[in-house]
């Protein structure tokens, strides 16, 4: 039998060829490509294995690949593989070892059963899908949502307790709907706060310039100013809401009532038991003192001497001083506390 040696080489040239496209690829896809055999043995790892988990490739071989695996997950890899031996396709998402990370990342690991002429499984084809990102999205997604959810009840709950807490059967409609309106304008402005940048915390120093500017009074009447803080969504809902009730009174019978009366804003951090306060301090000057204090005490009165407690696990008063009102808010600072954690209006 004579045998054409330029058939053998092209055949040989061909199968070269093919091996080289096949490491490029292997080696060009983002996945971790692997074979194994029988009950998840392996027999073969990609070089993006070992870039990724440190693991030399040989040392992968047989169960070496499960010390790569989180500790927590190895039984849950180790149970897909036993349900997978009567030849279903093997599915298992774990956390494998990224040692330039210094932490564990998700994986989603599928596999296909390769079978030779009879059917029978030889080996199994594999390969693992770097999903940390996307689950931290997912996971973060769930938590936006369920913000937005309690949000839009916190925001309801707060709105019944403004309407409610505005009419005192005194007010005209006029009084009533200008106190209304107000209220519900701190509101919004607490939301876009809160909204600028989701979960993220907001500038104390900015929340308090808004309040006090939305009154339109003459800034020459206001010294305000304090150490750079950044206060947590939750503690921003509930400040913006107590500075417009501080900034309504004094335009309507304190310091921006007259001309001669003045305010005084300062804020600071102390230490307590090793923990950060911030702490605010509200004076007012030059007004008489039988002006100074609101005809009535209500909504105002409540947010700092009570919310302020219940909701900021802190401390608020307000005096009359003889030359006007004194109000001092102080909370422990917790920054990036949610809003989930508000229950503003619940109460």
């Amino acid at each position: 039998m004579s045998v054409d040696v330029n058939e053998v080489a092209e055949a040989e040239v061909a199968l070269r060829t093919s091996e080289a496209r096949q490491q490029v690829l292997i080696e060009g896809v983002p996945q971790l490509v692997w074979r194994a055999v029988d009950h998840g043995r392996w027999a073969w790892a990609s070089p993006q294995w070992t870039a990724k988990t440190g693991q030399a490739e040989a040392d992968s071989h047989d169960f070496g690949w499960l010390d790569m695996v989180h500790p927590e997950d190895r039984p849950l890899a180790m149970e897909a593989w036993a349900g997978a031996i009567d030849g279903a396709e093997f599915h298992a998402d774990y956390r494998l070892c990224h040692p330039a990370e210094g932490r564990y990342r998700w994986y989603q690991t599928r596999a296909t059963p390769v079978r030779n002429d009879r059917g029978d499984i030889v080996e199994w084809l594999g390969t693992s899908t770097d999903v940390d990102d996307l689950r931290r999205l997912q996971k973060r997604q769930e938590v936006l949502l369920a913000e937005l959810q309690h949000r839009t009840r916190n925001i309801l709950a707060v709105t019944r307790s403004i309407i409610s807490r505005s009419d005192d059967g005194e007010r005209s409609t006029e009084d009533y709907v200008a106190h209304l309106q107000g209220r519900l304008a701190a509101l919004a402005r607490a939301q876009v706060l809160l909204t600028r940048a989701a979960g993220t915390d907001v500038d104390l120093e900015g929340l308090i310039w808004d309040e006090l500017l939305a009154q339109a009074v003459s800034e020459d009447q206001i010294s305000a100013a304090g150490q750079s803080v950044a206060i947590s969504p939750k503690c921003a809902e509930v400040l913006t809401l107590a500075i417009h009730e501080l900034a309504t009174n004094a335009t309507k019978y304190g310091a921006f009532s007259r001309a001669s009366g003045r305010l005084d804003v300062g804020w600071s951090i102390e230490t307590r038991d090793n923990r950060d306060w911030v702490v605010i301090l509200w004076k007012e000057r030059g007004v008489p003192v039988i002006d100074a204090f609101p005809r009535r005490q209500g909504f105002g009165l409540e947010l700092i001497t009570r919310r302020i407690p219940y909701e900021l696990r802190g401390h608020g008063t307000l005096e009359l001083k003889p030359e006007g009102i004194e109000s001092r808010i102080e909370f422990p600072l917790r920054s990036g506390e949610s809003i989930l954690q508000t229950d503003a209006g619940s109460h």
